[in-house]
């Protein structure tokens, strides 16, 4: 008995079958590892063995047997089939656009939802990049160069973040998903991270495979560790991004973006230095501000008053 096989019934039912069924065969720590996990079927889309074993205080090997009883190859089949199913159940963003949905729902209780979920966004996905952020940091900061990729949504993530790694490392490239031909350069010296969401870019899947191929460290920042595309990803970094709005919240990706660049720049103190020194030198003699002359050309005439040096560097 694998996947979703009870049809249409709540995960929560669904999963008290199995325990049922497996019956006799628990043991204590079997009991032990079920109840954790009926207290926080809510979470356990999101949940890794690990961050299981650790709560109820049994090994992983426990946690991956008790899966097994239940009919599941491994841990990571349990928690995707709730998350399949817990997906399932979601209402569709346009029911937020029925005629009762103003009144029952108001923009301001939204709002605070949306802050509430985003917070529990954080907190489910802190566990399950605790152990990762700095190993995926530690290939940043070894790598010849690092191509950052995202297509669609994704690529605003990708070039916030290609801004920040820029920052404390050089040899950072972002890659244009239209032209996307740099990827050729890659070699097994360098990193090659992806930011994707759903719905998955057909592109960022490709570059994922090229990569692969170049025998490059390969790092995703994804909202799915089970997608079969991230089988030969070195480093998967998964968020969670639920929300009561009509987009998914990527408040969970931003904070892991800039977790992995500051985690980088302690890796490779010296380099993060040298290029801040270099920022704040630019700073202090004005080169990085746009400082616009206004010519008095014929038929214009004079504002009757000069900008202020402070208006001029922020006009950019």
């Amino acid at each position: 008995m694998n996947g979703s096989d009870q049809g249409g019934a709540s995960f929560a039912d669904a999963f008290a079958a199995r325990v049922g069924i497996a019956g006799g065969e628990l043991t204590a720590n079997d009991v032990r590892v079920t109840q954790y996990l009926k207290e926080h079927l809510d979470r356990l889309p999101f949940l890794a063995a690990d961050e299981v074993a650790t709560a109820v205080g049994v090994s992983r090997a426990a946690v991956v047997r008790l899966a097994r009883k239940l009919g599941y190859p491994t841990f990571a089949a349990l928690r995707d089939d709730a998350r399949r199913q817990f997906q399932a159940v979601q209402p569709s963003p346009l029911a937020r656009f029925s005629s009762t949905a103003p009144d029952d729902d108001p923009g301001a209780v939204r709002g605070r939802r949306k802050f509430e979920t985003d917070v529990a966004n954080l907190e489910a996905t802190w566990p399950m990049i605790a152990d990762r952020l700095d190993p995926a940091a530690a290939d940043l900061a070894r790598a010849r160069q690092v191509l950052i990729a995202g297509s669609r949504n994704s690529y605003g993530l990708a070039s916030y973040f290609h801004r920040l790694l820029r920052g404390v490392r050089g040899a950072c490239h972002l890659l244009d998903p239209a032209f996307p031909d740099e990827v050729a350069d890659l070699t097994a010296d360098d990193v090659l991270v992806m930011v994707l969401f759903r719905r998955y870019s057909a592109v960022s899947v490709r570059l994922l495979g090229w990569a692969s191929r170049a025998g490059a460290t390969i790092i995703a920042v994804t909202d799915s560790e089970s997608q079969p595309f991230l089988r030969d990803v070195t480093h998967v970094l998964p968020v969670v991004t639920g929300s009561p709005l009509l987009y998914e919240s990527m408040v969970g990706t931003v904070a892991v973006l800039e977790a992995l660049a500051e985690a980088a720049a302690d890796v490779m103190p010296d380099e993060a230095a040298r290029l801040l020194v270099v920022k704040e030198q630019l700073a202090a003699e004005e080169a990085v501000f746009h400082q616009p002359r206004h010519p008095r050309g014929p038929g214009r005439k004079p504002s009757g008053h000069s900008p202020s040096p402070d208006s001029q560097e922020n006009d950019g």
